[in-house]
């Protein structure tokens, strides 16, 4: 549970909440005729939250306490019921809650731990078990640097569900940029997706992923995903587009187009396209020592080409890149020829990096 988090208040709060909603269903006299509902509410989230209660905590709960002491007297007239029912309360009810919730909290935190893992996240540096309070309805959890770059944050949203668990529901990524924060760039993906942190990650950077889904029975269908940084909503939020995989653009076709005119075989191997459709961008070392990246680009149809400084080139551009260094080094192009006789397979690991 975090420190700032006054449960104590979010019980109060739920309560007003749940008023609110009934008022405007029965009208505003309603108050007098949910005696019970209001006791049960209060005392319940007392005996939930009085053990382990931080001081400003306690100080919430003696006002509570002082109120569910006047529901009680009006529910229970009679002084001698009110004590059997205190009795009972400490000796079977109090402990039996706190039995229930305790099992209800652990298997909660087990599930979710799974959930937050299966998005690529370390639920360990989440800290649910200190940060979910199990009193607010809604809730988010911030993790900086998940992977060790402080330019990329992540904030994971949890509903409570009628059960009283909570759903892990969406999370937010969000892409800084430290030199121009006006190019900061965030999206709250839906867990429903199935979108992982890290193609989360490449998404931000308006590169596409490849998506797989079932469509009835064993069969599967796959689609595109790429946020359109270029048609924003009315709140500036970028739209995320689907399309159909191999509709007009088919990315093993285009990176086999590539590939044969580079003379790059391995550009069109599985790992490659793997990658690619993980929203990665393939390194490719050239003649000349310099690196040049490939991505999918299926908004636009395209395998995008950029140089060194992530700026676009055509094909023939390469080419024409890889024929001048082939000119001017060509007693190492002989070597590395041989070395590609000798290994083949060593020589494309050597040059391809995802």
């Amino acid at each position: 549970m975090s420190s700032q988090v006054n449960r104590a208040i979010v019980l109060c709060e739920n309560w007003q909440d749940k008023m609110i909603m009934l008022e405007e269903v029965f009208g505003r006299d309603i108050e007098k005729d949910i005696t019970r509902q209001k006791y049960d509410f209060l005392s319940s989230g007392v005996g939930r939250i009085a053990k382990g209660a931080s001081p400003d905590e306690k100080l919430v709960l003696d006002m509570v306490k002082k109120t569910v002491n006047k529901l009680e007297k009006q529910l229970y007239p009679n002084p001698v019921i009110r004590v059997l029912r205190r009795l009972k309360a400490v000796m079977f009810d109090r402990p039996l809650q706190a039995a229930k919730f305790k099992k209800l909290r652990n298997e909660n935190l087990a599930t979710l731990s799974s959930a937050v893992g299966a998005m690529g996240l370390n639920p360990d540096l989440l800290q649910l078990d200190r940060k979910l309070d199990f009193e607010r309805a809604k809730t988010s959890i911030e993790l900086i640097s998940p992977w060790g770059s402080s330019n990329y944050q992540v904030k994971v949203n949890f509903e409570k569900d009628l059960s009283g668990k909570y759903q892990m529901s969406s999370y937010t990524g969000m892409l800084k940029d430290p030199l121009n924060p006006g190019q900061n760039r965030s999206y709250t993906f839906d867990v429903g997706l199935g979108i992982n942190a890290r193609e989360a990650a490449n998404l931000l950077q308006g590169r596409a992923v490849l998506q797989y889904y079932s469509i009835g029975g064993d069969r599967m269908a796959s689609k595109w995903m790429q946020l359109d940084f270029e048609n924003l909503t009315a709140d500036g939020i970028p739209l995320l587009k689907e399309t159909p995989a191999d509709h007009d653009f088919n990315l093993r076709q285009e990176v086999s187009r590539i590939a044969e005119v580079l003379n790059k075989p391995e550009l069109a191997s599985v790992r490659a396209l793997n990658g690619m459709e993980q929203g990665n961008q393939i390194a490719l070392k050239q003649a000349n020592g310099k690196t040049t990246y490939l991505e999918a680009n299926p908004l636009n149809k395209q395998v995008l080409i950029l140089n060194e400084k992530q700026q676009p080139i055509t094909l023939e551009q390469l080419k024409k890149q890889k024929e001048a260094a082939l000119k001017v080094k060509p007693q190492q192009v002989k070597t590395r020829v041989k070395k590609i006789q000798r290994n083949k397979k060593q020589q494309q690991d050597q040059s391809l990096h995802i």
